[in-house]
């Protein structure tokens, strides 16, 4: 009974800190183009209280918005670290059929494109785009299409680029 008890407490506290790292996460979306430095506190409050409740989907997610955050400050060596923790973190702790998973591809994938790594770009936005297909996400398939679109572009496949801004297209619509 004392067992069951203190187990039934570890997981309301779990889930309390579960729900205030909910709020924190859309508190920062709330500020993100208007304040930079509260979008911080409340990402990196979330990362906390999601690490507390072992829910490393939403950790993931809010590295990912650190990440995005510290581009839009132009400090791109900080975003490419963030970038790398968000990744290794959704390969060793987020299922692959998550949204965040899929998420962290991608962003990752940038991160390659900004340092002239295509291929490798490429084959993280192909591994993005395959999971938000299983997912049904036409808005990130549609953007995962034209993220290829512009990577062939930029390497000179332009029939090939084409077809993935189609394919973008198709999603769009």
């Amino acid at each position: 009974v004392i067992f069951t008890f203190h187990f039934g407490l570890l997981q309301a506290q779990e889930n309390a800190e579960k729900t205030l790292a909910d709020q924190r996460f859309q508190q920062a979306l709330k500020v993100f183009s208007a304040n930079f430095d509260s979008t911080e506190i409340y990402l990196q409050q979330a990362v906390s209280l999601y690490q507390k409740a072992d829910d490393w989907e939403g950790v993931v997610k809010c590295y990912a918005g650190l990440a995005s955050l510290s581009g839009y400050q132009g400090k791109y060596v900080q975003r490419d670290s963030l970038t790398k923790l968000n990744f290794e973190l959704a390969q060793s702790k987020v299922d692959p059929t998550d949204e965040a998973y899929a998420a962290a591809m991608n962003n990752y994938a940038f991160s390659l494109k900004g340092k002239g790594d295509y291929d490798g770009a490429i084959h993280y936005f192909q591994k993005a785009l395959a999971n938000n297909l299983k997912l049904g996400n036409k808005l990130y398939i549609a953007t995962n299409y034209s993220n290829l679109g512009v990577i062939l572009r930029g390497k000179g496949d332009y029939d090939e680029a084409l077809e993935h801004f189609k394919e973008a297209y198709r999603y769009y619509v």
